[in-house]
């Protein structure tokens, strides 16, 4: 069975390119990689070329000397994802045509089950994609990383400088199953990039994260929890109450102990600290590490003092 399948992809956009790549990745079984590769590259296993350039001279030569098996893509919507002899109809989403033909070509298996965003048994649970995806976009050697939905690349992240830059074509609200990652070329980079503003990448995470139908790390009541870093809180009429909250686990705090303090469900406070774990925000601690105690020790009034004494130092911080 083949090991690696790479892949080149000629004559269309940046955005259909995500789509199609998309598309293929699915095709293909999860132990074995996809390269992508520049046309120019020795060994390309599969060619996909769009039609309106298949009989330049430079693609025939390529057929003849370097690939191993090509498809030119045709714009046809009522056939979408359909194969004809060695043409490829797009746009198309999940293509039982396509997984038939790349089993055919490369592989020696009888069978492979299409991707559907459905079969959890198929991929990794919603949550686990997403702390993957995660964990890969904050290691700062990774450069620069394409972060992609079914739809294609919605956004693509510098993870030394912790910035992203967002696809309006391709706007993303919440993360769901189809959530994946590639790095980004250098080329690839130049263009995205241009005339699109930067965002800082935690502002950005927060909110995506907590309108996202995902299930988190199940917190308990008796953890204790520090917060490192303070997240930027969508305004609305639950700022205030997760800013008290991230006073409260800046000091380090039992769970339980902020509920009662500040009266607030359980839901409120143990979502607040699944995100933050999720974006590696914060950290559970030992009890003799959290400075925060609503308990008898300490009466209300010091308490006060110490949160108010937080909101000053945030609102200088944060110009409020």
């Amino acid at each position: 069975m083949k090991q690696l399948l790479n892949v080149a992809i000629f004559g269309f956009s940046l955005n259909v390119m995500d789509q199609i790549k998309k598309q293929v990745a699915y095709a293909v079984a999860d132990n074995v990689p996809v390269k992508w590769c520049n046309i120019a590259e020795k060994n390309i296993d599969l060619l996909l070329v769009n039609d309106a350039f298949f009989n330049s001279n430079n693609i025939q030569r390529l057929i003849e000397q370097d690939v191993k098996a090509y498809l030119r893509l045709e714009k046809q919507q009522e056939r979408a994802g359909q194969i004809s002899e060695d043409c490829l109809f797009y746009p198309f989403s999940e293509s039982d045509d396509l997984v038939t033909w790349i089993q055919e070509q490369f592989f020696d298996y009888e069978y492979l089950p299409q991707f559907n965003l459905s079969m959890s048994k198929q991929k990794p649970d919603d949550a686990a994609r997403v702390q993957h995806v995660l964990d890969e976009i904050f290691i700062p050697r990774n450069g620069f990383i394409q972060l992609m939905n079914e739809h294609g690349c919605f956004a693509l992240v510098d993870t030394r400088t912790e910035r992203i830059w967002l696809n309006d074509e391709n706007t993303l609200i919440r993360f769901n199953a189809s959530l994946s990652q590639m790095y980004a070329k250098n080329q690839f980079v130049q263009e995205f990039t241009k005339d699109r503003h930067a965002q800082d990448l935690l502002v950005w995470l927060w909110p995506v994260l907590r309108h996202s139908n995902i299930e988190l790390e199940k917190i308990d009541h008796h953890q204790y929890f520090k917060l490192n870093i303070w997240p930027q809180f969508e305004k609305g009429f639950e700022r205030k109450n997760l800013l008290k909250i991230a006073a409260c686990f800046a000091q380090g705090a039992k769970v339980a102990d902020v509920k009662q303090y500040l009266e607030l469900t359980d839901e409120t406070v143990e979502r607040f600290i699944s995100i933050l774990l999720f974006m590696h925000l914060g950290e559970k601690i030992e009890a003799k590490q959290a400075m925060f105690n609503s308990s008898a020790t300490q009466d209300d009034s010091f308490q006060l003092n110490k949160l108010k004494s937080l909101f000053g130092k945030l609102r200088k911080k944060l110009g409020l």
